[in-house]
């Protein structure tokens, strides 16, 4: 667990690439779609507060959001606002992404689950358009 300042990297990479999250959220909040823009932030959040500080009760709360994300993506993109290019592109910029989730490794796990975070928030972001 990575409680002391001095061991606390905020610029690791795989903090930086939340904020690609950010992006989902504003485009909810613009389009209306509150509830979203409360999944975006939360994942947001609590996926950097995860990448940060490494504790058991952040793991749990970042894959909870990661879970809510993806039901909350499948609702708004086949149920609400089916858009057959939005959801396309979206699906596609998400599959790219859990082709480097899946491929990550000790290795290049900063860099791949980095591009991980990006391409799925691209991907939720076309949802919103």
């Amino acid at each position: 667990m990575n409680t002391s300042a001095e061991e606390i990297d905020y610029f690791d990479y795989s903090v930086l690439s939340n904020t690609a999250f950010l992006l989902p959220f504003v485009l909810a909040v613009l389009a209306g779609v509150y509830w979203f823009a409360v999944v975006s932030l939360a994942t947001f959040v609590f996926s950097s507060l995860w990448h940060l500080y490494k504790t058991d009760f952040l793991k749990l709360a970042d894959l909870f959001c990661a879970y809510l994300l993806i039901f909350s993506n499948v609702y708004l993109g086949f149920i609400l606002r089916f858009d057959l290019l939005n959801v396309s592109l979206a699906v596609s910029f998400i599959a790219i992404g859990l082709l480097y989730f899946f491929r990550q490794n000790s290795k290049n796990y900063e860099i791949y689950h980095s591009v991980w975070h990006l391409l799925c928030a691209v991907g939720t972001a076309f949802l919103l358009i």
